[in-house]
Parts: structure tokens; sequence; C-alpha cells
């Protein structure tokens, strides 16, 4: 595991059933791996928390995946953007195609920007975010 790998989870709860029914993944949410003196640390936009940082450890119960991204994690706008608010109006419009209005971050439009893909792009979720690594 290194920093810039991604984490994909499989939460259990309503919210993350219904993304993975629409989005067609067997995941709902995405963060980037940030190794700190060999612990791996997560940095992903959560909804009622924001851009947030926060040991892999802690977030066992939603079943998550690492996978080399082969990208390096631009960690100085990560930490410019730690506290940002969730934008579920982003999150919304990327399941549809639709282009992020830039107040807010979603969590693969978080994790596609800070490893350096086009930032805003339109449509960031979860599995195109896998397609794209994979």
């Amino acid at each position: 595991m290194q920093s810039g790998d991604l984490v994909f989870f499989r939460g259990s709860g309503f919210i993350s059933w219904l993304i993975r029914w629409w989005t067609r993944s067997d995941y709902s949410h995405v963060g980037v791996i940030w190794m700190v003196l060999g612990v791996p640390l997560v940095i992903e936009a959560r909804l009622g928390m924001g851009v947030v940082c926060d040991a892999l450890a802690t977030r066992q119960k939603d079943g998550p995946t690492v996978l080399p991204s082969g990208r390096h994690l631009d960690l100085p706008l990560a930490l410019r953007h730690l506290g940002d608010w969730y934008s579920i109006e982003d999150a919304l419009r990327a399941g549809v195609g639709e282009y992020a209005d830039q107040a807010g971050w979603e969590c693969a439009e978080l994790a596609a920007t800070l490893l350096g893909y086009r930032e805003r792009f339109d449509g960031w979720t979860p599995q195109n975010l896998l397609e794209t690594v994979t």
C-alpha cells in the first residue's frame, strides 16, 4: 500500500445500496490513501463530515478494497481542501453525468482530482474511477 492508492468501500446501509444500484458498481464510496509513518490514512469526502482524513483501520466495517492507482497523491491540494463540505448535490449530478457546481466535493470527484485527473470532470463515480485505474 502506498500514497495515491485508491480505497473503495461497500457500505451496508440504504444510501450505499442506492449508490451501488444507481452507478451499477460493487462500490458506493472511494477515497485516497496517504501513508504516514507506515500507517494508511484515507482522505475522502464524506456525507455529513466533508473532506476528512482518518485512519483506514477505522473504516473496516465498510468493506475497504485498496487498489493501486499508479498516480501521485497531490498532498498539498488534499490538505488545502480538508474541511470542505460534502456536496450531496454534486453526488446526485455525478450520478446522471452532469457538471459539478465546484462549491463542494463528492467522493469520486475529490479522489480523481487529488490524483491529477481532470479537475471537476463531469460525472465521476466510484465505478468510472475504478474503470479508469484498472
